[in-house]
């Protein structure tokens, strides 16, 4: 088993395993899939890119069945059977999620539309026909009609040279005697037939369309979407009667714009007078309930009659994504338990929930939306959507569904430490091998710089002015220095080299020393010890007034090559002597060497309130090991006085961003001791995260460049099952929040701002923070172009199951970009093999599919591997019953 499951990159924590499928105990399943790996985002979608080549629920057998835009009846697809020998097209499972049954006791007509083209005439057996079959099934699997219902193709002709509706009307009355829970339909060819023949919009309906009940709709009964893609039409069946008058939208796969591959999802407005919402749904996708979803899509639109009314009410588009408690449907029951729309309108804030661009004709663009699967849900399906008053053409492409914490494990984290794990304090870096980070002292919690042992040694922060401190200002009277614990030290220094000392330089924008050299304080070495905090600065020195303002400032702890003993640094500073001087003299970040990794923070009235501490501060800020989600450390806020006036804010380093091209955020979080908990949530009771853009990656000397940003709180605003709400609890577990931002316009920056708000009390813990970039190509689709079954594929690549879950079969597919010797094997979650589809055979490049036949085996989760030379690559799939 150690090879199955190794492939190169990073681990994934699949989300599957909390489904509780199968028989297996949930430690063993947790102990085989945490050895999963994987080097891109796994879509769970079969076909997000819309490139399968296969229409939905039907499969072909034999040389002569295709899937083709030749002729359709309804937009553009159609099922054709040609050549030479038998072959079908066959839906094995006709009843599914929003047909439960097919309703017994009522008259019922069934059949579909055919084209034929130079068929051979008068045939006298089956094997010279081309038929249209049903068979209906109960429950328990048996024959409601004793047989299979049987439409003959008309064939009295060579061709028909046109659409010719088929239906059961010549052979009879159809009633079931009871529902129908299975039903199976085959588009087939005898061996000896000839010739060409197209099937479409295969139907079922009411004789009596005033009968009470509902017959139901087979999906994608026009072939006209692929990779477990379907859609819903207001009355289907008969509206098929007239076309296109008889319905207000059309479906499709289409290939007349695509933003990638060559084909996209079209929603078409037939009418311009829309009365129902259009949608276009997703096959059912396994989800954790509350372990968060990103959810990504392309779309374009044109010929939007009224472009000022995009996003106002129901002139919109959007989607919907529900929720489900079963990953089973149709005779199984719906499941359904939930959902959320996300109407691109801007709610909340545009840099949250986009506003669609208000034009008739739009390009394309992603939208990206981080979702919370509702408690209850095992899966989820999308909905890609008009609502009811809008009118146009849109365009879908490269849609995308995956767990965050997936999407995370893939991509890389833009932070330098997100998880508070460098051991290394923000903007300080150590020389020689005295010179370390420690807890063992420290006077605000929970760190100091020490020195010590033989040799020299320092602590530098080679640039002291950054972000809030473009500047130290000029033609002040400063005060400057720092607290020092001594312990053991060399006493009474005669020289340099036997003293420990703290230094600072000032230069202006030009580079020139300010002071004519360094402005050094020395340690107090009177005594071996200082038994305590002593604070130590220039006072004694004379005063000190900068004749301009410092741009640059650099900051050196150092222990001379002689010095002995052991000497801690915390809480350097920087402040006017006047407090009422007018100008603000900034901070040194991370003054405190408390927080790692790019990371710092801000308090009010920072150096003053250092005097007397904790009186003098309202709020701590440190990096800890007193709770951790992963790792040995997380960042630590912490309310100090229980009457906050003031927000506390840990901010991250600057990363590179893009305007208008999304990223994702993501933290943990839990707390304790929280004042107010009924209280979490309403207004400034709150915690959360801001997000702020900028104009440039430089900051400190250079200037602030902050461009707006956007505030996150953990309210449950828009939607919780988008801005969840915290938990109303005084002390909670670990929760992940994750979110999807889009920088503003002239944004190539980010900052991110993990944060309490004005009047939140307690003490928060926060660990593995992620921001992602997502946009453009990153996340790809993994159901298979059609330019790689056509073509060289680019890379190895195993693919999505098609249709993910399945009932009793399922398509795998791989692509090769050379000639290669494959195995592909299936394995159950214990390790053991359980099929091998292909071994050891030498195939030529290109894409590869395999149907795997699992209707023997239990329902569960199963892994399958591609092995193609030194390539190894596992996914999932899920056998449902």
């Amino acid at each position: 088993m150690g090879t199955l499951l190794r492939q190169a990159g990073r681990v994934i924590g699949l989300s599957l395993l909390c489904l509780g499928i199968g028989n297996w105990s949930a430690k063993g399943q947790q102990t085989l899939l945490d050895r999963l790996t994987a080097d891109s985002p796994m879509n769970l979608l079969s076909d997000g890119g819309f490139e399968l080549g296969v229409p939905s629920y039907w499969r072909a057998e034999g040389l002569g069945a295709e899937w083709t835009r030749e002729r359709s009846r309804t937009p553009e697809w159609s099922l054709k059977l040609s050549g030479s020998g038998s072959s079908a097209w066959i839906q094995d499972e006709a009843v599914r999620n929003w047909t439960p049954r097919i309703a017994g006791n009522l008259e019922l007509l069934v059949g579909g539309w055919v084209w034929t083209e130079g068929v051979n005439v008068n045939p006298q057996t089956e094997e010279e026909k081309f038929q249209l079959v049903f068979e209906f099934y109960n429950a328990q699997g048996q024959d409601l009609l004793g047989g299979p219902l049987v439409l003959d193709v008309p064939q009295q002709e060579a061709s028909t040279n046109g659409w010719v509706r088929i239906d059961n009307a010549s052979l009879g009355s159809l009633v079931l005697p009871e529902d129908a829970a299975s039903v199976r339909i085959v588009f087939r060819k005898g061996s000896q037939a000839t010739g060409v023949v197209y099937l479409d919009d295969v139907f079922v309906r009411k004789v009596d369309a005033g009968a009470p009940g509902w017959e139901g709709d087979f999906f994608n009964a026009n072939m006209d979407v692929s990779g477990g893609w379907y859609y819903w039409w207001p009355d289907f069946p008969r509206g098929l009667e007239v076309w296109p008058e008889g319905q207000e939208f059309a479906v499709t796969v289409t290939g007349a714009s695509v933003r990638s591959g060559q084909r996209a999802l079209r929603i078409e407005d037939l009418q311009g007078t829309a009365q129902y919402e259009a949608v276009a749904i997703s096959e059912r996708v396994p989800v954790v309930a509350g372990e968060p979803v990103l959810v990504s899509f392309w779309v374009r639109y044109e010929g939007v009659g009224n472009p000022d009314s995009i996003g106002l009410g129901n002139y919109n588009i959007g989607l919907t994504a529900l929720w489900y408690n079963q990953m089973e449907s149709g005779a199984a029951g719906w499941g359904e338990i939930g959902g959320v729309d996300i109407r691109l309108n801007g709610d909340y804030n545009d840099q949250v929930i986009p506003l669609a661009e208000r034009v008739d004709s739009s390009g394309w663009r992603q939208y990206a939306f981080v979702l919370y699967p509702k408690a209850g849900a095992v899966g989820m399906e999308l909905r890609l959507r008009y609502w009811h008053a809008f009118t146009g053409t849109t365009y879908w492409d490269d849609v995308f569904i995956a767990p965050v914490s997936q999407v995370l494990a893939a991509l890389p984290n833009l932070l330098s430490d997100g998880g508070f794990e460098l051991g290394v304090p923000s903007y300080w870096r150590a020389e020689g091998l005295g010179a370390e980070w420690t807890r063992e002292r420290s006077r605000t919690p929970e760190w100091s710089l020490k020195l010590s042992g033989s040799g020299s040694s320092a602590w530098i922060q080679d640039e002291a002015v950054r972000n809030w401190t473009p500047r130290i200002a000029g033609n002040l009277e400063l005060l400057v220095g720092g607290w020092v614990w001594t312990e053991g030290v060399n006493v009474n220094p005669q020289t340099e080299e036997e003293k420990f000392q703290l230094v600072f330089e000032f230069y202006n924008a030009q580079g020139q020393d300010l002071l004519g050299g360094p402005l050094v304080l020395d340690v107090p070495q009177q005594e071996a010890s200082t038994n305590g905090w002593v604070r130590i600065d220039n006072a004694s020195l004379g005063s000190l007034v900068l004749p301009e303002d410092a741009a640059s400032v650099r900051i050196v702890f150092r222990k001379g090559s002689q010095a002995t003993g052991v000497v801690y640094l915390d809480d350097v500073f920087v402040r006017k002597v006047d407090a009422g001087a007018p100008g603000w003299e900034g901070d040194f970040f991370n003054a405190n060497m408390d927080v790692s990794g790019g990371w710092y923070y801000w308090w009010p009235d920072f150096p003053r309130g250092l005097e007397v501490w904790p009186e003098g501060q309202e709020f701590a800020v440190t990096v800890t090991g007193a709770s951790v989600r992963s790792g040995q450390r997380a960042l630590r806020i912490e309310d100090l006085q229980g009457t906050a006036q003031y927000e506390a804010v840990a901010i991250s380093e600057r990363v590179p961003v893009v305007a208008g091209e999304p990223v994702l955020v993501s933290f943990w979080v839990r707390y304790e001791g929280v004042g107010n908990p009924d209280s979490i949530g309403l207004g400034n009771y709150n915690i959360g995260l801001t997000a702020l853009w900028y104009n440039q990656m430089e900051s400190g000397a250079a200037g602030w460049g902050e461009i707006g940003g956007v505030d996150i709180r953990l309210n449950g605003d828009y939607n919780d099952q988008v801005i969840p709400l915290a938990e109303r609890v005084d002390s909670s577990g670990w929760r992940q929040y994750a979110f999807v931002l889009y920088p503003k316009a002239g944004a190539v920056g980010m900052e991110l701002r993990l944060r309490y708000w004005h009047a939140f009390t307690g003490t928060t813990y926060w660990d593995d923070v992620s921001i992602v970039r997502i946009g453009g190509n990153v996340l790809t689709p993994t159901g298979i172009r059609q330019g790689s079954l056509g073509s060289r594929p680019e890379r190895f690549l195993l693919h999505a199951n098609y249709p993910n879950p399945f009932r009793n079969s399922t398509t795998l597919a791989f692509s090769l970009p050379q000639p290669t010797r494959v195995t592909l094997t299936v394995y159950n979650l214990l390790g053991q093999e359980v099929a091998t589809l292909v071994q050891d055979a030498l195939l030529e490049a290109g894409t590869h599919q395999v149907r795997f036949d699992a209707r023997d085996l239990p329902a569960g989760l199963y892994l399958y591997q591609l092995r193609a030379g030194a390539y190894v690559e596992t996914r999932t799939m899920l056998l449902v019953k």
